[in-house]
């Protein structure tokens, strides 16, 4: 019995990205702190690049989520800075595509793991290279579909030197938006990145390309730099280079009546 554990980033097309992963024998506070130390010294520490952590921790309780600050966990107060609004569970989808490695020997797993992620990343940048448009394919259906929510409401320009500053308002509801801050009182724009459906009916009062008021991190520029490298091949055993290091040792005989199954519900969510 084994832990497999992995940090999963989502990236511009709203995709699963596998960052990290590795394997531990139990599930401990070390093992974990492990892992993660590893993590932040090769992504960098999260207080100078504003990375985000989101856990698939449960507890379930309200007891448990009020000991904590609103900011973590509300989502009204949620910081600007990850443009996520997506709550589907990343880790859990890469866990789906790999039960089937699950059950091997540990090193086949990991090579197999690998392998899986390879193809995966060869065939986004295969479908993706020739998109055409700025923004990322499903960033794109996303942005139309709030196009046409959008003439539903009514923007006025209130009289700013930039002509920037608009009330949009339907029926008796009315909020302010920005388009030199890229706010909207609504608070969705900042926090998804996406202009919102009021900031879109400003957009269009203006005749300006929507495009433009979008995150670069929903782009294809986003998309281009996260798969501009490729994973590292890894020779078969015959060819590895000979060290000083000790030998494998065997399974013990508590693993081996265990078999060899990997539980993989510890992950953690990515963003930036």
């Amino acid at each position: 019995m084994g832990w497999l554990l992995s940090a999963v980033f989502q990236d511009a097309n709203n995709q699963f990205y596998v960052v990290a992963y590795g394997v531990v024998r139990v599930e401990t506070n070390d093992a974990c702190k492990w892992f993660l130390t590893n993590l932040q010294a090769d992504i960098g520490d999260e207080t100078n690049h504003a990375w985000n952590f989101i856990s698939d921790q449960q507890k379930g309780a309200w007891e448990y989520l009020s000991k904590f600050e609103p900011e973590t966990w509300v989502k009204v107060y949620f910081s600007h800075g990850p443009k996520v609004d997506n709550l589907t569970n990343m880790c859990e989808v890469f866990n789906a595509k790999i039960v089937n490695y699950r059950c091997k020997p540990i090193l086949t797993m990991c090579e197999e793991i690998r392998c899986y992620l390879v193809r995966r990343m060869v065939n986004h940048k295969r479908v993706l290279e020739n998109h055409p448009g700025k923004l990322a394919p499903v960033q794109q259906k996303r942005m139309e579909k709030l196009v046409t929510l959008s003439t539903k409401w009514t923007a006025e320009w209130v009289g700013d030197n930039e002509r920037k500053r608009f009330e949009v308002s339907r029926k008796g509801s009315k909020v302010d938006v920005n388009l030199i801050k890229y706010t909207c009182s609504c608070n969705r724009w900042q926090l998804t990145g996406m202009p919102c459906t009021h900031a879109l009916a400003a957009i269009m009062k203006r005749r300006d390309r929507a495009e433009d008021y979008v995150h670069p991190w929903l782009c294809m520029e986003s998309i281009k730099k996260t798969y501009s490298h490729c994973i590292k091949l890894v020779p078969s055993a015959e060819f590895w280079p000979q060290t000083n290091y000790s030998q494998l040792e065997p399974p013990s005989s508590r693993d081996l009546l265990a078999g060899q199954k990997f539980t993989t519900d510890r992950n953690i969510l990515l963003s930036h």
